[in-house]
């Protein structure tokens, strides 16, 4: 009879405890679901539009390309550009160093130097890429303009250094790197 009741017991405690689990695992789903779709861009970019450009950096001598998201976002929303990188050296794996910067502005009430600062602010990206010998990888630069940022045009540049050195990798004339790799030109606008 005292057997009888310890498996009992430890049925339900074992009942409880899945139970338990399930509501932990319901609770963390639910609260986790708005969090998440918080944090994602508004504007992307589409696998087919990633897959274009490394094909078009596979048939081009190009170096470097990207896929932009659609270019008109209202106040409040982002976007995320695509970057590919084709390594030139069909032997050796090389690392660029990627630096995105605010290189003008179309009809901004302000100037490239008193918004640069809040522009870097913006910007999240990885400063290096690793790049197998011949071979093409992708990265993303997020672009998540403050809500309060001046309605217009906003034109960056993403250019890539092969030397770690080279911390302000730019190729704006005339400020352009000496290990400058390629760069690429992105746009928004804001209204």
């Amino acid at each position: 009879m005292i057997t009888g009741s310890i498996k009992a017991g430890k049925n339900r405690t074992a009942l409880a405890v899945v139970a338990l689990v399930i509501i932990i695992v319901l609770a963390v789903t639910l609260i986790s679901g708005p969090l998440m779709s918080a944090g994602s861009s508004t504007h992307g970019v589409s696998e087919d539009d990633e897959q274009a450009i490394v094909d078009y950096l596979l048939q081009t001598g190009d170096r470097v390309g990207v896929a932009f998201p659609s270019t008109e976002w209202q106040s409040g929303e982002s976007g995320e550009f695509v970057l590919a990188v084709k390594n030139k050296d069909a032997n050796v794996a090389n690392i660029y160093y990627l630096n995105v910067y605010l290189e003008g502005l179309v009809d901004v009430s302000s100037t490239v130097g008193l918004l640069s600062d809040e522009v870097d602010l913006w910007l999240t990206y990885s400063e290096s890429i690793a790049v197998p010998a011949g071979g093409i990888e992708t990265t993303t630069i997020t672009v998540t303009p403050a809500s309060g940022a001046p309605t217009g045009g906003y034109i960056l540049r993403a250019a890539l250094c092969q030397s770690p050195v080279d911390t302000e990798c730019k190729h704006t004339s005339p400020n352009v790197s000496p290990s400058i790799y390629g760069s690429v030109q992105l746009s928004f606008e804001i209204v």
